[in-house]
């Protein structure tokens, strides 16, 4: 895998000893331990990750558990191999998730300077990324901690009010008789007070024609009273200027006798038309006695309605409160059917989940048959290793001895050459001796010659 396969930043290694420093003071980490990486340091700041990422308790990986090694012919043999494995396992998840799928066991025993630097840059985005989306994290948990609080409170309400309703649904059922003899009542009533009212406004009619009839009367009897006063004034003013003559007193008399035989008749029709009056008066008086105790049995009618109107008002606030109840168990149970759909996307995302923890266990375990394949292939290999190896030893141990020979044959040759050398020199100072001479000989000559 090479780096531009990567889906992460390659970061320099003073950042990330920068980072090492801020986020693990203890590891004392310079640039020198990842220029030249050391596998005990290097795990033991893997270790750190594994565990601020992951949340793996580090001892759970250093300590070889009794059933795991169970599995292997001689245990033994594997005890101190067995955690290097489930660390190495533990790494591979992470790195997974990191973005690195080829990380291995040469990483940790053998690392590399230039891959330890992109497998360290892998970790510090993760971590920096997991710091990041970690308050999401807790806002979905806070809220999916709400959401199920809710539910539940919800679900008591919709037990209480499912309750409540059938408690009502009961108490109507039971009233459901009474309510029906009510009605039937009041629409018999209503259909009387209507009854009523008809004959109170005719009663109320005919006892005002009645009354200005009376009214009538009592005028003309005033009126009847006031004329018998003035005649009878004028009657008296009369006399008094009548002159005493037997004829015209007889006459006068005889006038005076018709008419106040009239009067007597009038006043007779009178007292006789004022006591069929008088009589009516007393029959308007029952009628109106009448009229009152049918005003106060329409008056009691009327209070029997209001207290009908009441009872039906409090069944109508009755139905109306179960239609809002109802409303609002239609809501809740809209509510209760969105929680339960997030219910099954929660599970179906955790199925899903599931499935692929079983992979990611299931690729774990494969990966370990590989690595004990490996190992076996590694353990053989080893073998041959060891026989290759005192091969090895034998060749070193000839070509050291060879190598001996030569250089004491080197050092006697050279020490040979060196005399060589030296005779050389000397014969080349003799040369060049003699040289010197026939040189100062010839000059000579040539001086003299010339």
């Amino acid at each position: 895998m090479t780096a531009r396969d990567y889906m992460f930043p390659v970061l320099a290694v003073e950042d990330i000893v920068d980072y090492c420093r801020i986020t693990y003071p203890d590891l004392h980490l310079t640039e020198g331990d990842f220029k030249n990486p050391q596998p005990a340091k290097l795990q033991r700041f893997y270790l750190l990750v594994l565990e601020d990422t992951s949340g793996i308790n580090p001892d759970q990986l250093g300590q070889a558990q009794f059933h795991e090694t169970d599995v292997f012919e001689h245990p033994t043999v594997y005890e101190e191999a067995v955690p290097l494995l489930k660390f190495t396992l533990s790494m591979q998840r992470l790195m997974y998730a990191c973005g690195v799928q080829d990380f291995k066991l040469r990483d940790l025993v053998e690392p590399k300077p230039k891959r330890t630097v992109r497998l360290v840059s892998a970790l510090i985005n993760f971590s920096r990324f997991q710091n990041q989306r970690m308050e999401e994290v807790e806002r979905l948990k806070n809220e999916n901690a709400a959401v199920k609080e809710q539910h539940e409170q919800l679900l008591r309400v919709n037990d209480e009010l499912k309750t409540k309703i059938n408690h009502i649904r009961a108490s109507r059922a039971e009233q459901e008789p009474e309510l029906k003899k009510l009605q039937g009542e009041f629409e018999e009533m209503s259909m009387k007070i209507e009854k009523h009212h008809k004959d109170q406004l005719a009663l109320q009619k005919t006892l005002k024609e009645m009354k200005e009839g009376i009214a009538e009367k009592k005028a003309s009897i005033d009126h009847l009273k006031v004329q018998m006063l003035s005649a009878k004034e004028e009657g008296d003013r009369l006399s008094r200027q009548i002159v005493q003559s037997p004829e015209r007193m007889k006459t006068e008399g005889e006038r005076m006798r018709n008419q106040l035989m009239q009067l007597k008749m009038t006043k007779e029709e009178r007292q006789q038309r004022g006591l069929e009056l008088r009589q009516q008066v007393e029959r308007l008086e029952q009628i109106d006695s009448h009229c009152e105790q049918g005003v106060k049995l329409i008056t009691g009618i009327d209070a029997e309605l209001e207290r009908e109107r009441e009872v039906l008002a409090e069944v109508t606030n009755i139905r109306d409160r179960v239609q809002s109840q109802k409303d609002v168990l239609r809501d809740l149970t809209a509510k209760e059917q969105q929680l339960r759909r997030m219910l099954s996307t929660k599970q179906e995302k955790m199925a899903k989940l599931n499935i692929q923890l079983q992979n990611k266990v299931s690729a774990g375990m494969e990966t370990l048959e590989q690595y004990k394949q490996e190992r076996a292939h590694y353990a053989a290999l080893q073998s041959e290793d060891e026989s290759q190896k005192k091969a090895i030893e034998q060749q070193k141990q000839a070509l050291m001895e060879e190598a001996a020979n030569n250089r004491k044959r080197h050092e006697k040759l050279m020490t040979e050459m060196a005399h060589e050398k030296s005779q050389l020199l000397e014969q080349l100072d003799s040369y060049h001796t003699t040289l010197g001479i026939k040189w100062q000989e010839v000059a000579q000559k040539i001086q003299a010659n010339s």
